[in-house]
């Protein structure tokens, strides 16, 4: 469960810049899109999170790791493949 945990606020991160990127280009709507993305994997986190709490168990959070832009493309950090 700490894996999709982590996995739904690495996504949430992955839209956060992709945001910031297109909002720096002056693509408002592009980049308007993306966060309400963000704030959509945010709340997957938390309901994972509260489930995981209710129960007892502990979650840990892990680094939300580097990304990189290439070419037009996200890619994940090699420490992340």
């Amino acid at each position: 469960m700490n894996a999709q945990i982590n996995a739904e606020f690495w996504s949430a991160y992955l839209y956060l810049s992709m945001s910031v990127h297109f909002s720096a280009k002056g693509m408002k709507g592009v980049a308007n899109w993306f966060a309400v993305q963000f704030k959509e994997e945010q709340d997957h986190a938390q309901i994972f999170v509260d489930y995981v709490l209710a129960r007892g168990g502990r979650v840990t959070l892990g680094p939300e790791g580097e990304l990189k832009m290439r070419r037009g493309r996200i890619d994940r950090t090699k420490e992340e493949q």
